[in-house]
């Protein structure tokens, strides 16, 4: 007999509005959950009780991304303005805040202080964040326009041999790897003939992952040279895949699909391991503690509800 997927540890009710962004939080004694809602409210949980300890407003738009940097909160909204936030105790303030008036559902990725942030017309600018201030210093236009590569819809940064790249999902299917030193594409790669909706990118096994608005969950390897082959394409039961989070330490990719269901895979064979079926609408958000002891995931969805779980050790 298959062993039975496991049940959430815990589902939060406790926002009326639905949750686009999550985020742990973790110090040695310990782990809190921030959450970015529809309205822009942050709200806080503390994950010992499972209750709100506090909530904040960022703006009135989507908060659509959050992220720890230099020990402050970054968030965005859905029109791309990006704040800077010190987490005081009893209320977070912004220190630093820039608009970039890219209205768009493709969230910003951070590494370190740099920032890759999704610009109109296929272009990507890299900023840095430094002495309380976001600069840029590098903008990524592809030299081929006949391409068509519509909207950026997907990003990551990453680094390799000491230098700094970024894999960026276009519109039309495209995967570019990009040196931003040097602000040159170093690969390109038709990922998918559907709309991407979702990606993830491993850098010590130069593997990574897309998902789009049709059944498909392509598995993709670079080599060395940063050229792109397509390893495994996977056909789930249910169009759209909506988020892809590998989990810190490599062994599983959580998928949240758009038909309510988180898909579980290895991701050393790309096998479908569980489904986890706790939401009735699709799932906006996944991510994983960075801790293993133990690892924790979350989730939320349309249905306004976010799932707590604890998930092969």
């Amino acid at each position: 007999m298959p062993v039975p997927p496991p049940a959430p540890l815990f589902v939060f009710r406790g926002d009326t509005n639905e949750v686009h962004s999550l985020l742990f939080h973790e110090t040695s004694d310990k782990l809190t959950l921030y959450t970015g809602s529809t309205d822009g409210t942050v709200h806080i949980w503390d994950l010992m009780t499972n209750k709100k300890i506090s909530s904040f407003k960022t703006g009135t738009l989507t908060c659509l991304a959050l992220h720890f940097m230099d020990f402050n909160l970054l968030t965005q909204d859905k029109s791309c303005h990006l704040k800077v936030w010190t987490l005081k105790e009893d209320s977070p303030s912004c220190m630093y805040e820039k608009k970039f008036n890219n209205f768009s559902f493709c969230k910003i990725n951070v590494l370190r202080n740099k920032l890759a942030i999704p610009q109109p017309n296929s272009m990507t600018e890299i900023h840095e964040y430094v002495s309380s201030s976001i600069c840029r210093i590098a903008r990524l236009s592809y030299p081929d326009e006949s391409m068509k590569l519509g909207e950026v819809q997907q990003l990551k940064l990453f680094d390799h041999k000491s230098s700094l790249f970024t894999a960026i999902v276009y519109e039309n299917g495209s995967l570019a790897i990009w040196d931003v030193d040097k602000s040159e594409v170093v690969s390109n790669f038709k990922i998918t003939s559907a709309t991407p909706m979702a990606f993830d990118f491993d850098e010590e096994k130069l593997q990574g992952v897309c998902g789009s608005n049709e059944k498909d969950v392509v598995f993709f390897k670079v080599d060395e040279q940063l050229q792109l082959t397509k390893i495994k394409e996977i056909e789930i039961t249910n169009a759209g895949v909506g988020c892809l989070r590998i989990r810190p330490d490599r062994k599983v990719l959580a998928a949240g699909c758009w038909d309510g269901k988180v898909r579980i895979f290895s991701w050393k064979t790309c096998k479908l391991l569980a489904v986890l079926d706790c939401h009735k609408a699709s799932i906006l958000d996944v991510t994983f503690t960075f801790s293993n002891q133990p690892s924790m995931m979350v989730a939320s969805a349309s249905d306004k509800k976010i799932s707590l779980w604890n998930i092969y050790e």
